[in-house]
């Protein structure tokens, strides 16, 4: 048997996770932990996940920071997005620790099939749609106009066919023009 068993932790540790793990945020919550330096309760900061397979995780400052880079910096824009919790070792005062790490954005697989779409039509590689994914300024645009990833991925979709139709366009005139003067 292990520790767990015997005492079970109310909240995501390094132990819970195997290997790097995909979430979706529900929403973000305040909760009240004693802290032994201040002796006194203080808030800290709790991510809730959706379903009921695994604990809430208490943020520490990297993963906070780590999830203003990647999603926003208000928080309300945090529930919905998917992200990776891995397992890190990092120093501590007690040496090398295992540490929970928020790593990346992951889109939801509905959402990868969308981006199949994009990639095909437009021959674009998998590190190109990671990385218009990734942008901060695709997830802040998105955020801000409170639409989704398809819509987002519809509107530059719309974008590049309106930029394709005009370069043919701009072609069809070019090749009208020749044969008007002759091809000289």
């Amino acid at each position: 048997m292990d520790k767990e068993f015997f005492f079970p932790s109310s909240h995501l540790k390094p132990e819970h996770i195997e290997e790097p793990t995909t979430l979706t945020i529900a929403h973000l919550e305040s909760k009240e932990f004693y802290d032994q330096k201040t002796k006194s309760q203080q808030p800290k900061p709790v991510l809730v996940f959706t379903g009921d397979k695994h604990k809430p995780m208490i943020l520490n400052i990297t993963n906070w920071e780590m999830l203003e880079l990647l999603h926003s910096t208000d928080t309300d824009c945090w529930a919905g997005q998917r992200i990776v919790v891995q397992v890190e070792k990092v120093h501590s005062p007690k040496g090398m620790v295992d540490a929970l790490r928020i790593t990346e954005i992951v889109p939801a697989k509905s959402d990868r099939g969308v981006w199949e779409v994009f990639r095909k039509e437009h021959e674009v590689n998998d590190a190109t749609v990671e990385a218009i994914l990734g942008t901060k300024l695709v997830t802040e645009w998105m955020q801000g106009s409170g639409m989704g990833i398809d819509q987002a991925i519809g509107l530059i979709l719309q974008a590049l066919e309106q930029q394709d139709s005009d370069a043919d366009a701009h072609l069809d005139n070019r090749e009208s023009e020749l044969e008007y003067f002759g091809d000289s």
